[in-house]
């Protein structure tokens, strides 16, 4: 059963990566859209653009993977039942508590992968993300919306 549970969970895992990936190139697709208007403006150009939407990209990660778990271990379980390949599974011995192990598994990996992702992935591309707005010729409007570093200290004291 050992097999059984590799392949479960290899499925759900490749399910979960599609759908992530799709949410990321919608929200990416988005997020360029709404720079693209101020691209032009006060030295904006659309490289600025598009390293400003990659850099946001792990920030994203961590906004939607948890719904892409959901979604992409839904959209496997479902192709299992539809390709009958659960039923198989069960007839052949797989018992209900050792495929919710297998899933089990998958759903605290994908867990320590959110939290991991949050802490290590975000930090540092917001920092990058900072640099870059600071260190550029930007419109007022960014400029007036961000705070610098300095900034930072001083409201929080």
């Amino acid at each position: 059963m050992n097999t059984v549970g590799r392949y479960l969970r290899r499925e759900i895992i490749s399910a979960v990566l599609f759908v992530l990936v799709g949410f990321l190139a919608l929200f990416a697709f988005f997020d360029l859209i709404n720079e693209i208007e101020d691209v032009g403006k006060g030295g904006y150009k659309i490289q600025h653009a598009l390293g400003f939407v990659a850099l946001g990209l792990p920030g994203r990660i961590h906004e939607l993977l948890p719904i892409a778990v959901l979604i992409g271990t839904i959209f496997a379980l479902s192709q299992f039942a539809a390709h009958s390949e659960y039923t198989a599974m069960r007839v052949a011995g797989l018992g209900r508590r050792r495929a919710l192990a297998a899933i089990s598994v998958v759903g605290i990996w994908f867990s320590l992968a959110t939290a991991q992702s949050k802490s290590a992935l975000s930090r540092r591309t917001n920092f990058s993300s900072s640099v870059c707005l600071s260190s550029a010729t930007f419109p007022q409007k960014f400029r007036s919306l961000m705070p610098l570093p300095g900034h930072l200290t001083s409201t929080m004291r």
